[in-house]
């Protein structure tokens, strides 16, 4: 009880919360840049461990062992990593988990650049650096309200989600020059400088935050020391904090209609995005130019729905309601394109259906961060990232058999529909998220 009450006071007094503009609030500025670093190097690794692989091996299938990694490790690792971020500094825990995440992905630079036939070594990096962004995750968004304030909480969750985009989009973009003119090791080595980078900043934002709380109030102290000085009998078995955990979210209103909401969207939204690339190859016949074009506007139409939710911040109301709205007219957005002919109308609506998906998700995030226990954060993230992660490849299979069986168009059409049902569905059985405000 002690340990809650501080950590409140400290969010109360914290700087962040005080201020009125969040890029006067140096902390969550240097986090905001450290996060953003490392998604736009992560870019670089993708596409360079992409087409070595497809170099060396020449087989699409080993490209699917890439995949299989990160899916197993999120499921298995999940809710392991929210347990170990609720338990520990979570400063500490995100500048670990970057500097390991740049000594692994330097061992694959090295792997690749040394001994091209090192295959197995190089997926084993992997593994070991994609365990390690499962304990980044849940740490850095268990921290937003730390670091923003509860006042802040859309404003930051939405710039956090706006620059995720724009460098994983640009990160792309720059990673296919990189390895262009300096070649796959090259890009891979800027990945791992960029985790470097930022666990710098991190520990900057750390460092920064904590001094700021000092100076707020000489007899409070900061969150990191509030955890050291808890009795050790008050410290639960960490097989125990997990199944804590897990009951939490089960008896949680919020957690639990999250935990159904989320995997369910994530299940049939990648399948659709999918068979939008099937239906602009077979039905529509784009060329290539037209299908960046495509591919380019579901990102622009979520940024551009994020941005509009930072900018109307608190006088954003009924948020649970735009949460169903987001979610329903997805169901007759997929549907039109089955109708569609033209390509800018095509592009419309795939922008709008990128617009609409960022309501449908920015805002249940941020009411997870305002509605759920500071200290369940971590765990709450981890158990819901690993579902998220796990179940859209299911989908993807039998969305894709069912493509090849009954057509893509109808397929999309049937999705399209389902996906109106589960925002019917939120709105009359999840009251957590309809009564969200």
């Amino acid at each position: 009880m002690q340990s809650e009450l501080g950590q409140q006071r400290l969010e109360s007094r914290s700087p962040s919360v005080q201020g009125n503009s969040l890029r006067r609030n140096k902390p969550f500025m240097l986090l905001l840049t450290g996060y953003t670093l490392s998604v736009a190097g992560n870019g670089f690794h993708s596409i360079a461990l992409s087409l070595w692989i497809l170099e060396t091996t020449g087989s699409a299938r080993m490209m699917s062992v890439v995949m299989g990694i990160y899916m197993i490790s999120s499921l298995l690792f999940g809710a392991v990593a929210g347990t170990v971020a609720d338990r520990s500094n979570r400063i500490t825990l995100m500048t670990t988990a970057d500097i390991l995440r740049a000594l692994f992905t330097i061992g694959v630079a090295l792997c690749i650049g040394l001994s091209p036939d090192s295959t197995m070594i190089v997926f084993a990096l992997v593994a070991f650096t994609a365990i390690s962004g499962l304990f980044h995750s849940p740490a850095m968004q268990a921290s937003m309200v730390k670091f923003a304030g509860t006042e802040q909480i859309q404003r930051s969750t939405s710039l956090v989600n706006i620059m995720e985009n724009i460098a994983r989009v640009s990160g792309l973009a720059l990673g296919g020059i990189a390895i262009t003119w300096f070649g796959g090791v090259a890009a891979i080595l800027v990945d791992g400088c960029t985790f470097l980078i930022s666990a710098l900043l991190i520990f900057l934002a750390g460092r920064t935050l904590n001094g700021a709380n000092e100076t707020v109030v000489h007899d409070e102290v900061s969150e990191s020391s509030i955890e050291d000085e808890q009795p050790a009998a008050e410290r639960s078995k960490f097989l125990s904090d997990i199944w804590s955990g897990i009951l939490f979210i089960k008896n949680d209103p919020v957690a639990r209609a999250v935990i159904i909401l989320s995997p369910s969207l994530m299940l049939f939204f990648t399948s659709c995005l999918m068979l939008i690339q099937v239906v602009a190859v077979k039905v529509w016949q784009v060329n290539p130019a037209s299908f960046g074009l495509i591919e380019a506007s579901f990102p622009v139409g979520y940024l551009a729905g994020s941005f509009l939710i930072l900018t109307l911040d608190h006088r954003l109301q009924r948020r649970g309601w735009f949460i169903f709205a987001g979610i329903f007219l997805l169901g007759p957005t997929f549907v039109l394109m089955t109708f569609s002919r033209h390509l800018f109308l095509s592009i419309g609506l795939i922008f709008l259906a990128g617009f609409m998906f960022a309501f449908a998700t920015l805002l249940v995030q941020i009411m997870l961060r305002l509605r759920v226990k500071t200290e369940m954060l971590g765990r709450a993230f981890g158990i819901i990232g690993s579902l998220t992660s796990v179940v859209p490849p299911g989908g993807l299979a039998v969305s894709a058999y069912c493509a090849d069986y009954f057509g893509p168009a109808s397929t999309l059409m049937v999705i399209g529909v389902l996906l109106s049902v589960i925002g019917i569905f939120t709105f009359l059985f999840l009251k957590p998220i309809r009564d969200f405000n």
